[in-house]
């Protein structure tokens, strides 16, 4: 299988309390051939985990968020799943992540949010 094919076909975890770039963010993914699912919450995106009956191989998530932000829902659903790849978005500052590469300034551009997935997934393999 090419290393194309194998970057198809993930499913991710979007993860953002603005229905509007949810919805954005949504169809970026799709596009690229992938599973979405979406959470306007971090309680909402765990419990979505939690009835997920397949793998989630990435967490596309909002930093700040009401309730749970997206660092703690991060840490929590990497616990439960240590191979689950974390990319945050934020409008605000870059937050003190472990990789540069995990994180996007709001606003992006699809090309942006595809790079920023492809080379979490070449992480993978």
């Amino acid at each position: 299988m090419s290393d194309a094919k194998e970057s198809k076909n993930k499913t991710i975890l979007v993860v953002d309390d603005d229905a509007i770039v949810l919805d954005i963010v949504e169809a970026f993914v799709e596009q690229q051939g992938h599973k979405v699912l979406c959470a306007q919450c971090g309680h909402e995106a765990l419990k979505l985990a939690n009835e997920h009956n397949g793998k989630l191989d990435l967490l596309l998530t909002d930093v700040i968020m009401p309730n749970m932000n997206g660092m703690d829902l991060a840490k929590t659903m990497v616990r439960n799943n240590p191979d689950l790849k974390v990319i945050f978005m934020s409008g605000c500052l870059q937050p003190a992540i472990d990789s540069p590469n995990a994180f996007i300034q709001k606003p992006f551009s699809h090309k942006t949010l595809t790079n920023h997935i492809k080379k979490a997934f070449s992480e993978m393999n």
